[in-house]
């Protein structure tokens, strides 16, 4: 409760510097998690093209020792 006396004794100055300095917040906030999931996709396509090879090399393997 005291929260909302405090906001409705706020200029409306006050409160768009406020809210500004919420977004700014945010905004570094979205820009940090785009960051950790740009390097984390990063991650995931390399483990997807090891895969990729792994999967070759053993189809390759298998078509080996079925010729033998």
């Amino acid at each position: 409760m005291q929260q909302g006396t405090q906001n409705s004794s706020e200029s409306g100055t006050e409160k768009v510097q406020r809210a500004i300095h919420s977004l700014a917040t945010l905004n570094a906030s979205l820009k940090r998690m785009e960051e950790h999931f740009a390097l984390q996709n990063a991650r995931c396509r390399k483990v997807a093209a090891d895969m990729k090879k792994l999967r070759h090399d053993l189809e390759a393997q298998q078509q080996r020792r079925q010729q033998q």
